[in-house]
C-alpha cells in the first residue's frame, strides 16, 4: 500500500526528477487555493515537504527545461494568472522568470529546440526564450481548448485531451515555417497547405503564417498541394 498524500489536492500539477514525484499547488477540498509542495520517495514510500510555490494557485501548466521546472500560468485569489516561477530541485529553491503575457488557467505546456511554449487555456500560443527570458505570441489554436495535455514527440507538439468542441488531438510544427520568411525544403513546389482546417496560399516561396496546426484524429500532419491541384498526404 503506497503512503497517500499528506493533504488532499486537486487540480495540482506533477513532475518527476531524481527518483522521486513531485506534487505541487492546486486546490484544497474546499476553496483554498494551495502553495504546497511534495516529493514522493517510491523506494521508502515515504514523503517530504519541499519549499512552497510561491505563489498558490491550480490548473497551472509545468514543464522542464534544462533541469529546471518552469510553473506557468493558472489560476489563483486574484483570477486568472500569468506568474512564471521557476524550481531548482538541487537546491529545493525558486525564482521568478517574465509572466506569461496572457494570463490564463488550463492550458499545456512543453519544451522543444530550446523553447517553452505555453498553449491553450483558450487559444493562445506563446513562446519563451529562456535564454533572454522573454515571450512572443505565436499562432492562436483553432478554437478555445482548455485542460489539454501538451507532449513533444520528436521534432512535434501533440495536445491531447482538454475541453474542446470537436478536435480531440492537434499536432503543431514550430519552426517548419516562418511569418514572413520561406517555406522549408520540405515544402519546395507547394501551393497551398491546411492551417487548422483552413487553406493557406503561399506566393512563390513566401508563407503568410508561421506554423501548421492540423485537426486530428483522422487528419495526417500536412495535407499539401501543388498547382495543379493534386493533393498528397
Amino acid at each position: 500500500t503506497q503512503s497517500p498524500l499528506p493533504t488532499p489536492m486537486a487540480y495540482s500539477a506533477v513532475f518527476s526528477h531524481d527518483g522521486n514525484i513531485h506534487v505541487l499547488g492546486g486546490q484544497s477540498t474546499g476553496t483554498e487555493y494551495l502553495d504546497l509542495h511534495y516529493s514522493f520517495d517510491p523506494s521508502a514510500n515515504t514523503w517530504f515537504t519541499k519549499t512552497a510555490l510561491p505563489t498558490a494557485r491550480r490548473r497551472f501548466a509545468i514543464t522542464q527545461f534544462d533541469g529546471l521546472f518552469h510553473c506557468i500560468g493558472g489560476e489563483g485569489a486574484g483570477g486568472e494568472s500569468g506568474t512564471h516561477e521557476v524550481y531548482t530541485p538541487q537546491t529545493d529553491s525558486w525564482q521568478s522568470r517574465t509572466e506569461l503575457p496572457t494570463p490564463r488557467k488550463g492550458l499545456g505546456a512543453t519544451t522543444l529546440y530550446n523553447r517553452i511554449y505555453a498553449m491553450g487555456g483558450g487559444v493562445a500560443n506563446e513562446e519563451y526564450d529562456p535564454a533572454t527570458d522573454s515571450w512572443r505570441e505565436m499562432m492562436a489554436l483553432p478554437q478555445i481548448r482548455t485542460d489539454l495535455t501538451a507532449l513533444t514527440y520528436g521534432d512535434e507538439i501533440y495536445l491531447l485531451g482538454g475541453t474542446v468542441e470537436e478536435i480531440s488531438n492537434q499536432m503543431y510544427h514550430p519552426d517548419l515555417v516562418n511569418i514572413s520568411g520561406t517555406v522549408s525544403d520540405d515544402f519546395s513546389g507547394v501551393d497551398r497547405v491546411e492551417i487548422g482546417g483552413a487553406l493557406a496560399t503561399i506566393t512563390g516561396n513566401t508563407f503568410t503564417a508561421r506554423t501548421l496546426l492540423v485537426k486530428g484524429p483522422q487528419s495526417s500532419s500536412a495535407i499539401c498541394w501543388d498547382n495543379a491541384g493534386n493533393s498528397s498526404e
